[in-house]
């Protein structure tokens, strides 16, 4: 039985994957903090990435900000168009916006270990730059929650068409 409802330890959590099964060289496992503890505006989930992979693609968030604390191991991140080394102890902040896409990779020496925090809010859109897709999400209870991901070529229509009387 668990001490509180907001009160969570990392081995009272079994691990999922991130986000769903992916193809290689994607994969990881994650524990989901935050949420398991009644959290609702702010993100935290602990990760643990085997070696050569990446949890995600690179992505950048337009209305979440994130932050990445590396707690074992090291690997690259690639922050926009830079790749720099981080290793345990590192703190990595990342704002909104295309120019702070990211991605992880746990490609030096072994498995890594971290801990991602970010804002929630209720609305957002993430680009994958690398393959021109748009994720926009809304949190809300169904049937108004929303979570579509678009090519980015399919989204050139006009602001009009399929409007006025039918």
């Amino acid at each position: 039985m668990r001490r509180h409802p907001n009160v969570v330890n990392l081995d009272e959590l079994e691990f999922g994957t991130t986000p769903k099964p992916g193809p290689i060289p994607f994969g990881g496992q994650v524990k989901r903090l935050a949420s398991s503890a009644g959290a609702h505006k702010l993100g935290a989930n602990w990760f643990t990435v085997g070696a050569g992979l990446s949890v995600a693609p690179l992505h950048a968030h337009h209305n979440n900000e994130e932050a990445i604390f590396v707690l074992h191991g090291k690997g690259t991140l690639q922050i926009g168009e830079k790749r720099v080394s981080v290793r345990a102890g590192d703190w990595v902040s990342l704002p909104a916006g295309l120019e702070h896409a990211h991605q992880l990779f746990a490609d030096q020496e072994g498995p890594l270990e971290y801990l991602a925090i970010s804002t929630v809010n209720d609305v957002d859109l993430i680009s994958y730059p690398s393959s021109d897709k748009l994720l926009a999400t809304v949190r809300a209870p169904a049937p108004l929650g929303l979570r579509k991901m678009f090519h980015l070529k399919d989204g050139d229509v006009d602001y009009w068409e399929g409007e006025g009387r039918k």
